[in-house]
């Protein structure tokens, strides 16, 4: 095993400490976390996980002893009794099926338009909002699907209860999502100007309107599937937290020849 490298529960050997590493047989960035099985539907049910845990003689809670109905629910993968760091695996790839783009040119007189739309198929990004939680202080904003959080009266939710001062997760898988998109990249719009008198004070020239990131149809949740947060590890980036997404621009220029 080379140096720095660590091997799992599930003897899933990795390089790399962070949320993105490299393992043998996956992509470069692959993301590694826990699983999700669900949400505890009720203090019954972590009981019960925890008792399972201490009978194993090696731990004394399932997860966590500041486990409560409503947070997030773990996939104990090794099968030991008890979630612990054995239980990350890869859960997920950055790398996309097949990524692409179109391009057009439509003439009609001296008008021309200019398209460029790129597309990506599969892939998965980390999107860190998805479980925003309320801090001691209660600073912060919470904006992300605030109708699908556990409640006793929303017990369906698949996004766990906002207890105060809980702290962060772990990453897990419920927190990536589907990167598919299809984007209109470049956008280009020219009108040939005439020769005036004959060429003799305005031999051609041209107007011309460009916009770029002019719009993106994504299932993605976040601001955009292309933004690249700054490297959690070595290994890789591919996660939106508090990230501006790609600019939308516009020009318009004017291009004489006398």
């Amino acid at each position: 095993m080379e140096e720095g490298a660590i091997e799992n529960g599930m003897g899933i050997t990795v390089q790399g400490s962070g949320n993105q590493v490299l393992a043998e047989g996956y992509a470069m960035g692959a993301f590694f976390g826990y699983e999700y099985e669900g949400l505890y539907p009720d203090q019954a049910t972590i009981d019960e996980l925890d008792a399972q845990a201490v009978a194993t003689g090696e731990a004394t809670v399932y997860n966590s002893s500041s486990d409560k109905p409503g947070h997030l629910w773990l996939r104990d993968v090794d099968g030991n009794g008890y979630v612990d760091n054995g239980d990350r695996v890869i859960i997920g790839s950055p790398e996309a099926d097949v990524t692409g783009g179109l391009t057009s040119t439509l003439n009609y007189k001296r008008w021309s338009l200019y398209t460029h739309f790129g597309f990506q198929i599969g892939g998965e990004k980390y999107y860190q909002k998805t479980l925003q939680n309320l801090p001691s202080q209660l600073t912060g904003l919470v904006d992300y699907n605030l109708y699908n959080r556990w409640t006793p009266d929303n017990t369906d939710a698949t996004l766990p209860a906002m207890y105060i001062g809980d702290g962060t997760y772990d990453l897990t898988s419920i927190e990536l999502h589907d990167a598919s998109n299809f984007r209109l990249q470049e956008l280009r719009l020219t009108y040939d100007l005439p020769e005036l008198w004959g060429g003799k004070y305005l031999r051609s020239g041209q107007l011309f309107f460009a916009a770029s990131n002019l719009f993106v149809i994504t299932k993605y949740p976040g601001l955009d599937p292309s933004t690249i947060g700054s490297a959690s590890s070595n290994y890789g980036s591919n996660y939106e937290g508090w990230s501006y997404p790609s600019s939308r621009t516009f020009s318009f220029g004017v291009k004489l020849n006398f």
